[in-house]
């Protein structure tokens, strides 16, 4: 088979939403690599919230036992504060596993996604620099750092968090809009952190957002040698699994262990970078009150309601992005100085159909098919082609101001759902209403009376 190989050394982007099955089907993709003839095979993560040394279960890190010996790297390597407590390339041996932290050298801290990228860049790099038949493996559900690995020229702005820290939150819709109007009427005013980030973008390059995202976007890598596989589950059957699996986490023990974490804090837990992640801010109101027993039983209750409340929110964003974010980089993305078609490259496995290995025999298949430009057997109605289908023009999210109702959305299909509220149909009547008393009185309907609790409010 060794003499076979197309490609010497290879990258595969296996993504997904949480709980879709993405980090078996990569342990599982390293296994059939290695039986295809690469030596070396890594998984990188590329989920944030597993880049944390602490809650090993709330963030969900492969056990050991589920690494099938294969090498995974950038887990659990930051401290909650965003210091290094170990090198990410060092390999991780497993959340089941007793873990130990350098703590006695001096602070380096983690600087956000660039820092990330760069290393990981660099890793990958020396990887096959230093030995052919290589295999890269980048596994998550991070969606943007995953696209700055993929596409090289996503990152824009810095990463200082106080470029525009003389901005207040009301005010920086107005701000973003009069720099780049066209990009503001796509955010709505509240959606404060993407505001934020795109007067930041402004501010450190001097470039309307709009400008810079219509440059022409470049592969980081040689995009002959990358393949993309989205372990895909329809949220009909992805829901029931995420909440079975949040289950499974408090058998495991979150309870206690973000628990110890809170106490481990105490007051400064709020200040951690990994407090943002699901599973952990949901037990604030239980591990951070006075309340009796019974009152903090149910607060924990509660919150376990909302880890699963949040999961599956958090897993149908992370469906659009692959769904509509993505695609539409990569078709327009290129590679030394002209497009370059990634279509026969991004493939979409659903994972809802498996029976008895068909996962396993799909994979072999499109192995087959990427790594030996066989047309398998195994690939018909087995995994889909996005890029290579046609796709609906999409227009990018604007307001739209309803003038009977004085009111504006934000989002596609927004408007629709304000035509048939209770709001606009009853905005509808009161016209139909004054323009018929007008055309039989010839005046004006008078003004609806205030109502007791209004003139209770005045």
């Amino acid at each position: 088979m060794d003499d076979t190989l197309v490609f010497k050394n290879v990258l595969f982007f296996v993504s997904g939403s949480t709980g879709s099955g993405k980090s078996s089907l990569a342990v599982l993709l390293a296994e059939k690599l290695k039986e295809q003839g690469y030596e070396q095979v890594v998984i990188i993560n590329c989920d944030v919230s597993q880049f944390y040394f602490d809650l090993p279960i709330a963030t969900n890190k492969v056990k050991q036992t589920d690494m099938k010996g294969i090498k995974h790297t950038f887990l659990g390597f930051l401290s909650a504060d965003d210091a290094f407590v170990r090198e990410p390339e060092e390999s991780y041996i497993g959340s089941d596993q007793p873990q130990s932290a350098e703590t006695d050298k001096e602070k380096v801290y983690f600087d956000g996604i660039h820092c990330y990228v760069n290393r990981v860049c660099k890793y990958i790099n020396n990887l096959f620099a230093h030995a052919e038949k290589t295999a890269a493996i980048l596994c998550g559900g991070t969606c943007y750092y995953i696209q700055s690995i993929l596409i090289e020229n996503m990152l824009v702005g810095s990463e200082n968090i106080d470029v525009c820290d003389d901005v207040e939150d009301k005010d920086l819709w107005h701000h973003v809009n009069l720099v780049d109007p066209e990009i503001a009427s796509r955010y709505h005013p509240n959606d404060t952190r993407r505001l934020r980030r795109l007067l930041d973008i402004y501010r450190s390059s001097g470039k309307r957002p709009t400008e810079l995202y219509e440059e022409t976007k470049r592969f980081r890598f040689d995009p002959r040698t990358c393949f993309f596989i989205w372990a895909f589950r329809s949220l009909d059957a992805l829901y029931p699994l995420l909440d079975k699996r949040v289950d499974e986490m408090v058998s495991q023990g979150l309870v206690e262990e973000v628990k110890q974490f809170f106490h481990q804090h105490q007051n400064d837990v709020r200040k951690t970078s990994i407090f943002e992640a699901i599973g952990v801010k949901e037990f604030l109101d239980a591990w951070q009150s006075d309340e009796t027993s019974r009152q903090r039983d149910a607060a924990v209750v509660k919150a376990i309601e909302s880890i699963k409340a949040h999961t599956r929110h958090y897993a149908s964003k992370q469906v659009r992005w692959l769904t509509n974010r993505l695609p539409p980089l990569l078709v327009g993305a290129s590679y030394k100085e002209s497009i370059f078609d990634f279509g026969s490259r991004y493939v979409k496995m659903d994972l809802d159909t498996d029976v008895s290995g068909s996962v396993e025999r799909r994979l072999d298949g499109l192995l087959t098919f990427f790594l030996h430009k066989n047309q398998s057997e195994l690939l018909k109605d087995t995994v889909e082609f996005p890029l290579m289908e046609a796709r609906k023009n999409t227009t990018p999210v604007t307001q739209e101001h309803c003038s009977l109702c004085d009111f504006v959305v934000y989002g596609r299909d927004q408007m629709s759902l304000h035509l048939n509220s209770k709001r606009h149909r009853g905005a509808l009547k009161r016209q139909h209403l004054e323009k018929s008393h007008l055309e039989q009185f010839g005046v004006p309907v008078p003004p609806r009376k205030k109502h007791k609790n209004d003139e209770n409010k005045s």
